[in-house]
């Protein structure tokens, strides 16, 4: 056996261990229902979710699926905890009110559906969700919420919902208060971390 060969073994070993970690993590995760999560949609994103592996792969193979690994295990919303922990910083900086954390992953799915939907309208017919941002359609949508008495849950219409938004939306320009907008911790980092 060669050396190249030896070696390549040893990394595939180390490669192969971390696999079998992330695998587990994402069953985990889709176990709880937790899809949503930065982590979880950047692994479905590449390669349409193919599940991390070493089979097949040449050394430097290896070391791009090394990477991708790393890049998944190192973020926050790979585990259960640090996804709830995500979740929390999220709910605290967006006003989603919730009294258990099951209720909380609920909510907070049926938030970032409706705020990624703005997000396209405004897109699509303005061009401008780019220059707003996301922290000012998360406040747009909190605010409307609160004012409407809506509780976002899994049996809500988010198309409703969205709608009546999109309607409020027109009527507001969303870009007035926007660099005076400020949500929680002064590190963003902290909350918004993948």
């Amino acid at each position: 056996m060669s050396i190249y060969t030896k070696a390549r073994n040893e990394y595939a070993k180390e490669v192969s261990r971390k696999a079998s970690m992330a695998n587990k993590r994402l069953k985990r995760l889709e176990k709880r229902g937790l899809t949503d999560t930065p982590s979880y949609k950047q692994w479905l994103n590449y390669k349409d979710g193919q599940k991390f592996s070493v089979a097949g792969k040449d050394y430097n193979d290896l070391q791009k699926e090394n990477a991708r690994l790393n890049q998944f295990l190192n973020g926050d919303t790979s585990t259960i905890r640090g996804t709830n922990k995500w979740l929390k910083n999220i709910a605290k900086n967006t006003g989603i009110k919730y009294d258990r954390v099951d209720e909380l992953q609920k909510a907070s799915s049926q938030f970032f559906e409706l705020a990624s939907k703005v997000e396209q309208y405004l897109r699509t017919t303005q061009g401008s969700a780019t220059a707003i941002g996301y922290k000012r359609i998360w406040q747009a949508i909190n605010e409307y919420v609160e004012g409407e008495n809506i509780e976002l849950s899994e049996n809500q219409n988010i198309d409703f919902i969205l709608n009546d938004l999109i309607n409020v939306l027109d009527n507001v320009q969303l870009t007035d208060s926007y660099s005076d907008i400020t949500f929680g911790s002064d590190n963003d980092d902290d909350w918004i971390r993948i």
